[in-house]
């Protein structure tokens, strides 16, 4: 499933109406670092740091939280191999989803389920300072990612 409002359904399907086409005007498919079944692992627009990548399912879905089981396995398989490569290159990585769950909400959000992967050095430690100042719910696995908070 696609949509026509989506920079990444855009991007993914070959089109030229997208942020990455805007900004770089170069074939879309020089941006996927790895493919698998059902997800492309691409360097993030706008990196927060070197080495910030973003893992993206190749169906549209407005968030993590809407993919079957299947999906969310295969995406736990993948976390798994990003966070080793990542470790080995840069150290600590932390995962996270940030984006809308509609297509005109604006701001900074994109329209389509994908899911950070920044790696940070050792000397930084965000995670504490993010738990004191954020409301967060950890994770054992990707299972839950659909339940409620």
């Amino acid at each position: 499933m696609t949509t026509n409002h989506c920079d990444l359904c855009n991007e993914l399907s070959g089109g030229t109406e997208n942020a990455f086409d805007r900004i770089y005007a170069r074939n879309p498919k020089s941006r996927i670092l790895f493919q698998s079944g059902e997800f492309v692992v691409i360097p993030s627009l706008g990196q927060i740091v070197e080495g910030h990548l973003l893992i993206v399912p190749n169906r549209h879905f407005a968030a993590l939280g809407d993919m079957s089981d299947a999906f969310v396995g295969e995406l736990g398989i993948l976390c798994r191999n990003v966070r080793s490569i990542l470790k080995a290159e840069y150290g600590s990585c932390i995962f996270f989803e940030h984006g809308t769950r509609c297509v005109d909400a604006g701001g900074c959000g994109v329209y389509h389920a994908h899911l950070h992967a920044v790696p940070f050095p050792a000397a930084l430690e965000p995670l504490e300072l993010l738990t004191l100042e954020f409301r967060y719910r950890e994770l054992k696995d990707l299972s839950g990612i659909g339940e409620e908070s």
